[in-house]
């Protein structure tokens, strides 16, 4: 009785251990999933780079000349060409994080450690209960051999 309380704390010891490491949330799965975020992350940033330069370059190209306001303007609809653009003075935009400040991510990867903890008891009242039920059904066959 008292290795078979033993061996069915050590199962749940063990179980929690390899759930912790597996599924639990700073485990295999979730940094495996952190991982392909933080590359496509990468790839976004890169893009967002890019299209940032290009949309830089544009803004600084058409913001200085009134004409080329009214051009652009009239290439996209917004004038006809009877309509005369006026230039109105800049307002800044609303405030957006700076480069390098921490974004929270509010993602939950992972089983709980909550659930793994009962998980993991689950499993050791389940290997003792097996243990008992195994030990009685020896007890009738030795009951019936003897």
């Amino acid at each position: 009785m008292k290795r078979l309380c033993l061996f069915s704390a050590w199962f749940g010891f063990a179980s929690y251990c390899a759930l912790s490491l597996v599924s639990g949330s700073s485990g295999l799965e979730a940094e495996r999933l952190l991982r392909e975020r933080i590359g496509s992350m990468a790839e976004n940033l890169e893009s967002l780079a890019r299209t940032n330069a290009q949309l830089a370059a544009e803004w600084k190209s058409s913001s200085g000349e009134a004409a080329s306001i009214a051009i652009e303007a009239r290439s996209i609809g917004y004038l006809s060409p009877d309509e005369v653009a006026v230039r109105l003075p800049f307002v800044a935009a609303p405030r957006h994080p700076a480069p390098g400040e921490t974004i929270l991510a509010l993602d939950d990867y992972g089983m709980s450690d909550e659930g793994i903890k009962k998980t993991a008891l689950i499993l050791a009242l389940s290997v003792f209960g097996a243990g008992m039920a195994l030990k009685a059904v020896r007890r009738k066959q030795d009951a019936r051999g003897h």
